[in-house]
């Protein structure tokens, strides 16, 4: 997939100034702490609205404008001996009608060390000066006497006198802020992380031993307590991307004071133009008891996947992060910092309840997340890891600059891979459990018949359970009731389901089965029998609720891993779907002591990845679909061991709308570059719906997923062309892709996008008219061809084929034109040798 590709030099030595900082010493100077003031956003070197700092109508140079009551914290690497400052009220043309009374004070220890008089507008500046007696914390504080209304105050010309006799100028616009040597912060035993790396010093070891990447490892250890900090980081070779892995272990003969306020990316970052850009996307957040938005009358709005744009010019913090313990609900674990020039594209790696902030309160972004929830004291011996982070530099204008290099890195350096290629996902036949093996053995014989060429044979929950005749209905039968019961009910699968996976394997498919072993309902044998190995979310256990499988435990593990690597075995599954549909995190807050809160999330987790890596080590060729009630775990530590081929449940339901899946395929696609989605069974012969779905995958259904009859009038001649269609097309799905027309949950739009490769210089581009838009023709301009190339076009519906060259594709713009109401075109392109 790298071939042809080339990072820019400038974005690796961007890496490279980036990671040669890390864990070296500090130098000598003052960094702002944090803030906090009544109004607005911290000015540095210029006033609260943004203008030159100005008293009594003469300007200064550089200080803060902040907005009373304010204070703002400060520390030193070195004993400071002096500060000093200007100080009044600003001149703007707001604050003439203030009647604000405003007194400046500098504070250390404690204790107040200066103090001005009562300032008032167009009061001559005061010269405040503190003698800080070799303090190396000191805050400067604002506070008003009546109003805090138009209380605009300005520390101008901020100078610190070293013990040494350093003169360090304060509010500058790239004043460092709280800086640790390490992008990590977190409080331990009350002292924050910046203090306790300078008290105890860095090792950093380095290993260039691997062709992809560089090794960087940062070890700090607290000789007073035995805590050690091991931050690990891979400088990748062939991308501009680092991934930095934080875990602490108590190597003393104590229990650790209390660890708590971890997060793994802090990071402050100075913008290189005005408006710098959030851009991330909403998770699989797709319930359906929930009122939905609408489009207009009658028309449901569902946000799965939906990119979101945020300016970061405003005060307020933008939170956000996981949802009840499942990392891609409400959001995606990814997020794009687009500046003037390129930007970063962070990726948080935690399959739990992770949360970001994004504080643009002064000048520079200040980046935080890690666990939503950690405080903690570590046994003697004891260990925990945190989420990974995911670092991407890139340059240019175009955002999808960013977005391919993560869809490259995933491919290259993130994915599964089986023979040494990573996987590519599969054209699927879903199938419900609940069917007979009669049933699904017809099934596989009309698909060998009729010569569909399906990768996989897919058998669905409900095969299990008590031996019962169960509802066929997926919405009316029991089988939510009956996980944790890991055996094949008798009833309708008598001798297991060997027979039914041979006969696959015989039709020339491979066989995927569906599991949910993290939940179990109370009351199935395995809880009677191992209680200890279940947690519960209340304290109370009623026959018929849910009950969390602790993964943590040991035991509970291993059972787990020998139960599934069992069934594996003994049915020929190739491919390993498991569910997820519960939210872990009421289970694992109820387990937590008040000194481990957070811990029983950190076991759980470790324990899904070795369970998950267990599997792949034993079964080296088994793909895992990685499922949550769809697509809600989709952090790339799961993407490593995974990939979601039903990413998201609102296929689940025989209304869902097409166009939906048309903007699930773009948002996703920004991310990650294996999943799929599936069809739905009454859009047979329905080439505009089938195309809406593709994607790295496919999941087409050919029938309900009931004992119903097979439909010999089903169209398959047009199932057949969709099908070669599509694995013609899926190789340009590992591609670059670009959105050729903005995302869009209207029905009066059209919807347009482009796979590309550049190593095969070739690609394909999906166009879609809704089924509401008036417009029957757009104009496309394609991305990442050869504009002196010429390049050949082929409309798959027509075989009609153009030679059209590079400029007009990527510059004047292509013509489409799709006379229909929803209606489809697919495009192959291919670069034409001179």
């Amino acid at each position: 997939m790298n071939s042809g590709y080339r990072t820019l030099p400038e974005e690796q030595q961007r890496v490279k100034q980036w990671v040669d900082r890390l864990g070296g010493p500090q130098p000598a100077g003052i960094e702002l702490v944090n803030w906090q003031q009544g109004w607005g956003k911290l000015g540095l070197s210029q006033s609260i609205l943004n203008a030159p700092l100005c008293l009594a109508g003469k300007p200064y140079e550089w200080g803060f404008g902040t907005h009373a009551d304010s204070e703002i914290n400060l520390r030193s690497t070195v004993p400071v001996k002096t500060f000093r400052a200007v100080v009044g009220i600003d001149a703007n043309h707001d604050s003439g009608a203030s009647a604000a009374e405003l007194v400046f004070s500098v504070w250390t220890a404690g204790r107040q060390v200066a103090e001005s008089p009562v300032m008032k507008i167009g009061a001559a500046p005061y010269a405040l000066q503190a003698d800080l007696g070799g303090a190396t914390e000191f805050t400067l504080k604002v506070k008003t006497q009546n109003t805090i209304y138009l209380a605009h105050a300005d520390w101008a010309n901020p100078e610190a006198v070293a013990a040494a006799g350093q003169t360090f100028k304060l509010g500058l616009p790239d004043m460092p802020r709280q800086t640790n040597p390490l992008p990590v912060s977190f409080i331990y035993g009350g002292t924050p992380a910046s203090d306790w790396f300078r008290k105890w010093g860095i090792v950093h070891t380095q290993h260039d031993d691997d062709q992809d990447f560089i090794t960087h490892r940062f070890v700090t250890t607290d000789r007073d307590t035995g805590l050690e900090c091991d931050f690990t980081l891979r400088q990748y070779k062939k991308f501009p991307a680092v991934i930095w892995n934080v875990s602490f272990k108590n190597t003393g003969a104590k229990p650790t004071p209390i660890l708590e306020q971890v997060k793994v990316l802090d990071w402050f970052y100075q913008p290189q133009g005005p408006r710098p850009e959030l851009f991330r996307a909403h998770g699989a957040f797709h319930y359906e008891n929930e009122p939905l938005r609408s489009d207009g009358p009658g028309e449901p709005f569902r946000d799965d996947f939906m990119p979101v744009k945020d300016e970061l010019n405003h005060a307020p913090p933008i939170k956000f992060g996981a949802v009840g313990g499942r990392p891609s609900v409400d959001w995606m674990p990814y997020f794009n910092l687009i500046d003037h020039g390129g930007g970063l594209l962070f990726g948080i790696g935690w399959t739990g309840q992770w949360q970001a902030e994004i504080d643009t309160s002064t000048e520079l972004i200040h980046l935080r997340a890690g666990m939503e929830f950690l405080h903690t004291t570590l046994q003697p011996g004891e260990a925990i890891r945190q989420p990974a982070v995911l670092t991407v530099f890139w340059s240019g204008a175009d955002p999808s600059r960013a977005h391919n290099l993560l869809r490259r890195f995933m491919t290259d350096e993130i994915l599964p891979r089986d023979d040494g290629q990573s996987i590519q996902a599969p054209v699927t036949y879903g199938s419900w459990g609940a069917m007979t093996d009669a049933e699904h053995l017809r099934r596989i014989a009309n698909i060998k018949e009729q010569k569909l060429p399906y990768d996989y044979y897919w058998i669905d929950a409900d095969w299990y359970g008590p031996d019962e005749t169960p509802d066929p209905d997926p919405f009316q039968s029991k089988w939510a009731q009956h996980v944790g019961i890991w055996r094949a009910n008798q009833t309708i699968h008598p001798q297991g389901l060997k027979p039914v996976s041979d006969a696959v394997h015989q039709a020339g498919m491979k066989f995927l089965l569906w599991f949910e072993p993290e939940r179990a309902v109370c009351g199935v044998p395995v809880t009677k029998a191992h209680p200890d190995w279940f947690l519960d979310d209340c304290g109370i256990r009623t026959d018929g609720n849910n009950l969390l499988l602790d993964l943590g435990n040991p035991a509970a593990r291993q059972w787990c891993i020998e139960t599934i690597a069992g069934l594996i075995r003994d049915y020929g599954i190739d491919c390993y779907r498991q569910d997820f549909n519960f939210s872990p995190l009421p289970y694992w807050r109820k387990n937590d002591a008040p000194d481990r809160v957070g811990i029983t999330e950190i076991r759980h987790i470790e324990g899904l990845y070795a369970f998950w890596d267990e599997l792949r080590r034993r079964f080296p060729h088994l793909l895992i679909d990685n499922c949550a009630s769809g697509g809600r775990r989709l952090d790339f530590e799961m993407m490593r061991r995974s990939i979601p081929l039903w990413a998201s449940d609102m296929q689940c339901y025989p209304t869902f709308i097409t166009e939906r899946n048309q903007q699930q395929v773009h948002g996703l696609s920004l991310w990650i570059p294996q999943f799929s989605f599936g069809t739905e069974v009454r859009h047979a012969g329905d080439t505009y719906h089938f195309r809406s779905t593709m994607a790295g995958g496919i999941v087409a259904h050919l029938f309900p997923n009931d004992a119903s009859p097979i439909n010999p009038n089903y169209p398959y001649q047009w199932l057949r062309d969709r099908l070669a269609e599509y694995h013609r097309a899926k190789i340009y799905f590992r591609g670059d892709f670009y959105p050729l027309l903005p995302v869009s949950g209207g029905f009066a739009d059209w919807s347009a996008y482009q796979f590309d490769r550049p190593d095969l210089g070739a690609g394909i581009v999906e166009v879609f008219r809704k089924k509401d838009s008036p417009i029957e023709r757009v104009r496309l301009e394609l991305q990442g061809l050869d504009p002196a190339a010429e390049y050949e076009l082929e409309n798959a519906d027509t075989h009609e084929k153009i030679t059209v060259a590079g400029t007009r594709l990527t510059t004047d713009g292509w013509p489409v034109e799709i006379e229909q109401k929803r209606d489809s075109r697919l495009f192959f392109y291919h670069k034409k040798d001179k």
